[in-house]
């Protein structure tokens, strides 16, 4: 860690929490840091140069307003403090122990306000109650920007989803509400309009990876149309994953899981090498035999390899869609979890689940 984060880490948190940026001294070297990385040494220099000189809050705020870019930039900023993806010149990642501007459980219905003043870094950790499920309403209002994530996962910023379940512990939300408008206020106002019961499953909790053999019989069935030209998935390597925390967030995917099969388009000299490789994440419910969720954010990314006769003709990658991923956010998927072992059967229409089977790694 520099001497600046030895030194100021701690105070920046504090005082980032109730005074804008311009109040700060070397407090806000994180910011400077955010900048320099964004648009050099010489682009903080010109920047710090179109400030005033004298004293004064309004004329300071007025200023960095009028910066080309300042809210996306603000917004970027915040992000990557949340995030813990704010690098130091020598690139290595700067941490902060991060506390909020407030924390707020809701428990039954009720109505909160969320606001924030101009260039204040506001964050709020929302917790929504353990083994219960919450209908959701936001409104933003007044100039400025607010974004919503489980705290689980680590960028996938948006709206807060019309439901959230706690899991076996309360879920937690990080929330930031921003402006850079001098003198405006930005609020988000969250209302909780229903609560339903929603058990939790501690079974599933912890990491699960798919079989090998489950994952060849299932990306056959994938490929399988009864016809004469259906390819045959001759190998599968790589991981596919499942992960399910104990506050109700998880996430799925793949790490470099590769699927070869011949005879595509029946010709028996045609190959294809399809690589997937990232993971979907967000909430999810269980209730013992049916799952929701994991799919509030997807970012993986489809790699597909055709080769002829041995050599390679053609060659693409494309983001894998958010309803492809077989653990939906509408439709329940049924499972069964015993031990060590998880089987789930993602719902297919119009044909019969087949069987997914995961153990602990």
């Amino acid at each position: 860690m520099n001497g600046e984060q030895e030194d100021f880490a701690e105070s920046f948190i504090e005082l980032s929490k109730v005074e804008p940026l311009t109040n700060m001294s070397y407090e806000n070297f994180a910011f400077f840091q955010f900048l320099g990385n964004l648009i050099g040494p010489d682009g903080v220099i010109a920047m710090l140069r179109s400030m005033p000189t004298g004293p004064g809050r309004a004329a300071q705020l007025a200023a960095l307003a009028a910066v080309p870019g300042m809210e996306q930039i603000f917004e970027e900023f915040v992000r990557s403090v949340l995030d813990g993806t704010l690098t130091d010149s020598d690139g290595t990642r700067m941490v902060f122990e991060l506390d909020p501007t407030e924390e707020y459980l809701f428990t039954d219905i009720a109505n909160k306000e969320f606001s924030s003043h101009p260039f204040v870094f506001s964050r709020f950790w929302v917790d929504f109650d353990s083994e219960k499920s919450f209908a959701v309403e936001t409104r933003a209002d007044g100039v400025g920007r607010s974004a919503w994530r489980a705290s689980g996962s680590i960028g996938g910023w948006g709206p807060l989803p019309a439901t959230a379940a706690g899991g076996c512990e309360d879920l937690p939300y990080f929330l930031y509400v921003i402006t850079t408008t001098p003198t405006a206020v930005r609020t988000e106002a969250v209302a909780t309009t229903a609560v339903t019961e929603a058990p939790c499953d501690e079974c599933l909790i912890g990491r699960w990876e798919a079989t090998d053999e489950s994952m060849l019989t299932y990306m056959q069935w994938g490929v399988t149309t009864g016809g004469d030209d259906d390819p045959t998935v001759e190998s599968v390597s790589g991981t596919m994953f499942l992960e399910f925390e104990v506050y109700g967030t998880g996430a799925g995917g793949y790490e470099n899981f590769k699927v070869h099969e011949t005879g595509v388009g029946g010709n028996e000299s045609a190959e294809v090498f399809v690589t997937f490789e990232g993971f979907s994440s967000g909430p999810f419910t269980a209730d013992g035999s049916e799952l929701i969720g994991l799919s509030g954010s997807t970012d993986i990314l489809v790699t597909l390899q055709i080769m002829l006769n041995g050599a390679s003709i053609r060659t693409n990658t494309v983001p894998f869609r958010q309803e492809d991923f077989p653990i939906a956010s509408a439709l329940p998927t049924r499972y069964s979890c015993d031990g060590d072992n998880l089987t789930t059967w993602p719902p297919a229409e119009g044909a019969e689940p087949i069987q997914w089977v995961h153990i602990r790694p």
